[in-house]
């Protein structure tokens, strides 16, 4: 019986979700304290490869912001599209839990 081609692509977005996030658990458990937060005019973050900083701004989306900037950090080559795609893939299919956890190892740092 052959495979929705639906549900194989769902599960391909869910397991690179599932990279991006292990990544994002790994740099927040290693490089926490390159993340600061801070208003920023114009932007709902920003990363700074020549502070080695990721800067966002709390009084904007903090989940999808933190991720988008991480993504940034951990491939400097990407252009802002793709970081783009992958923050909102990242974003949709993330769960509940994962996004507690998320932000509990984020929390526990700053």
């Amino acid at each position: 019986m052959p495979k929705n081609k639906n549900s194989i692509k769902y599960k391909k977005r869910k397991k690179d979700a599932c990279k991006i996030l292990h990544s994002v658990y790994k740099f927040l458990k290693e490089k926490s304290d390159t993340i600061v937060l801070k208003k920023i005019r114009g932007m709902d973050g920003n990363y700074s490869p020549d502070l080695d900083e990721i800067a966002i701004d709390y009084r904007k989306e903090l989940l999808p912001t933190l991720i988008h900037e991480i993504m940034h950090a951990l491939h400097p080559n990407w252009c802002e599209s793709r970081v783009l795609a992958k923050e909102k893939e990242t974003m949709n299919a993330i769960s509940i839990r994962q996004c507690k956890n998320i932000l509990r190892k984020f929390s526990a740092y700053i």
